[in-house]
């Protein structure tokens, strides 16, 4: 256990509340000027205070003691919507990068790496292929895509982001432990679910070092397009006339949206401009640009995380001091594992 107060951590528990320094202010009776210095670190808070604390964000003391950074900002590939504001993104991030710190403790404690390939100057297409090639996928459609990513150790953290503005991203992280957040919001289909899962895996893959830009959304694009369907396969079942029967099909085998199948025919130039403009308009009219007919695709929902803990939990005398979480906040990430015989007493500071 750390003895030094770790500010960065009071500035994720606020973020993650979304709260602002000058909402806690009239909340505690504390200045702006004085929380400022505590989130900077110039101060420490008092033992009133840090009660305080740690009883409003639900929060054992021994929380703002861990050695743990929050990731940077600048550094996330976001797929969102230009119109997302800036208190609900790092609302988001700070709850993605909270449970974060779960996972590290559980791949640590299990000795448990994500399985990964160095991009080594490859297009996103030939990365795409690499890792197929890796991870033993062939060319054909993924049936479960969440179960490939979790079989080579890379968590994903779905949930509900209370926002239909975001629909995932990677968390920033060293080359052992891969994560990818996604939002669970009932607005997004699963194959929209689907793709967002590869484009993130194609930020994971390429842009290791890199900051976000167009090109790198592009890559992670092209890096999704062939991840999810090889041009080796799909460039012959993308030939016209693509009717609207026909993407129903090949929606149903690929697992993708009608639309990126009309994109990926013409990027393959199955199609040319006209047709693939026709086809979009098509789409629009009907209404399918914003909600596609049911094709009997299914959400898929990960499992290793969920599994980790569990075996974390039976294992250890006090997981709730490892994880250094409250009863609470165990149970509000974790509602599906059980505490029985677990003392309900937070862990504090010895």
């Amino acid at each position: 256990m750390e003895n030094n107060f770790n500010p960065a951590m009071l500035r994720l528990a606020r973020e993650q509340a979304g709260k602002s320094q000058v909402a806690l202010r009239d909340e505690f009776h504390v200045s702006q000027a004085r929380w400022s210095k505590i989130e900077t670190g110039a101060i420490q808070p008092d033992s009133a205070l840090l009660n305080q604390i740690s009883s409003r964000f639900c929060y054992p003391k021994s929380f703002f003691y861990q050695n743990a950074m929050p990731f940077v900002s600048g550094m996330i590939f976001h797929r969102k919507r230009s119109s997302l504001g800036a208190v609900i993104r790092s609302q988001i991030e700070a709850e993605v990068r909270l449970r974060f710190f779960d996972v590290i403790k559980l791949y640590q404690h299990d000795g448990r790496k994500s399985d990964m390939l160095l991009r080594e100057g490859r297009t996103p297409e030939k990365m795409a292929q690499a890792i197929r090639k890796y991870w033993g996928l062939g060319t054909s459609p993924i049936d479960n895509l969440v179960d490939v990513l979790e079989a080579h150790n890379i968590i994903v953290l779905m949930f509900d982001f209370n926002s239909d503005k975001l629909d995932g991203f990677v968390v920033p992280a060293d080359n052992e432990i891969a994560c990818i957040a996604i939002n669970a919001n009932k607005a997004f289909s699963p194959d929209r679910q689907r793709m967002s899962l590869s484009h993130e895996l194609g930020h994971l893959l390429l842009h290791c070092n890199d900051f976000p830009d167009e090109k790198t959304e592009d890559e992670a694009n092209r890096f999704a397009a062939e991840f999810l369907a090889p041009a080796s396969v799909i460039e012959n079942e993308l030939m016209p006339p693509l009717s609207l029967a026909r993407l129903r099909d090949l929606k149903i085998r690929w697992k993708v949206s009608m639309a990126s199948l009309v994109f990926r025919a013409h990027s393959l130039k199955t199609i040319d401009d006209k047709k693939y403009k026709n086809a979009m308009i098509y789409l629009s009219a009907n209404g399918f640009r914003k909600s596609e007919p049911f094709c009997g695709i299914g959400y898929e929902r990960p499992s290793l995380l969920t599994e980790l803990m569990k075996q974390f939990v039976s294992q250890m005398q006090n997981p709730l001091e490892v994880l250094n979480l409250s009863w609470e906040r165990f149970h509000e990430r974790y509602p599906e594992i059980s505490l029985e015989g677990q003392s309900e007493m937070t862990p504090t500071i010895s």
